[in-house]
């Protein structure tokens, strides 16, 4: 991806420095009105550099594309022993205070969430429904309890295991950002077919575009953030969401049970703008694990968007 089309911004928040990868708008300007601006959240343990650069030049073609920090994952800084709490109004406001940087009140725009990433958009969304143009909310529960797999051990620990738990925390982060090698056999536990996942063209650069940041991962703060997750339920809150949504789930998802999507099918029940899509033979990354299905998915939801421009083929 051409450079001159990315800016790194870096946003204050009350002691905090959020980084914000800006991505231009590329495509053929309206005849009225402005591109849909695109708003990408990351997932836990992971930051903005965690989105594939090929995947966000299709959705270039849409609007400029923003890629957002969760407050305390590197390159973000955040004030000195940061600990939180984490809670749904703190969510809340760091993406407001980013997605404010680049918007006006009164321009819709378009989230797009993987994981925990896409429990803060819906976070966000329930506070502001009358801001989202669209919720694209990729392999998440609507609530902060992880339901099984590594995650589900690792809140385990810091909620219950004091010192101790902490500290085998900031073990796992320290694996985490050993070496790419080390990095890859952890990620790949949340793949269904990891040899299809390692064999794809992309995956081996998609890990060296954000692994620098994992090198120093503050596990005080990503900590806090596993903690107080166990606290954040947006279930109720789901009924105020009149705008379309897609549900993208993947059918053997180590973390995200199927009971997590009829939740949300339950919540969302009298939206009849709800797309609920299930990616054949993949996991919690299916972005990766089945790109042309996920891409043609997420581009045919957008092409039905009000006031979104139709992407232009390339």
């Amino acid at each position: 991806m051409a450079q001159e089309d990315i800016r790194d911004v870096f946003i204050a928040y009350e002691g905090h420095s959020l980084y914000v990868r800006c991505y231009d708008f590329l495509g053929v300007a309206p005849d009225e009105g402005a591109p849909t601006p695109i708003f990408l959240v990351h997932g836990l343990l992971l930051n903005p550099r965690s989105w594939c650069d090929h995947q966000i030049k299709v959705l270039q073609q849409v609007g400029p594309v923003y890629s957002l920090s969760l407050p305390g994952h590197a390159p973000s800084l955040t004030p000195a022993g940061w600990n939180g709490p984490v809670t749904e109004a703190f969510i809340d406001a760091t993406l407001t205070a980013q997605i404010s940087h680049f918007v006006e009140d009164t321009h819709k725009y378009l989230l797009i969430g993987h994981s925990t990433g896409a429990l803060a958009c819906w976070v966000h969304a329930i506070r502001h429904p009358d801001r989202v143009l669209g919720i694209v909310s990729s392999s998440t529960t609507c609530h902060g309890r992880e339901m099984s797999g590594q995650f589900f051990v690792y809140q385990t620990m810091v909620r219950k295991f004091g010192v101790v738990g902490r500290a085998a925390w900031w073990l796992v982060c320290r694996m985490n950002s050993i070496n790419l090698r080390l990095h890859q056999f952890l990620v790949c536990d949340a793949a269904h077919n990891k040899k299809q996942l390692i064999a794809y063209p992309y995956f081996e650069k998609w890990m060296r575009g954000y692994f620098q940041y994992q090198k120093i991962l503050d596990s005080r703060a990503t900590g806090a953030w596993l903690r107080d997750l166990y606290d954040i339920d947006t279930e109720d809150g789901l009924s105020t969401i009149t705008c379309p949504v897609l549900l993208l789930f993947g059918e053997y998802d180590p973390y995200v049970a199927t009971s997590a999507r009829l939740a949300f099918l339950h919540g969302l029940g009298n939206n009849p703008q709800v797309t609920d899509v299930v990616l054949a033979d993949t996991g919690h990354l299916h972005m990766l694990e089945a790109p042309e299905a996920f891409e043609q998915v997420v581009l045919n939801f957008i092409d039905l968007l009000p006031n979104a421009l139709s992407r232009t083929e390339s």
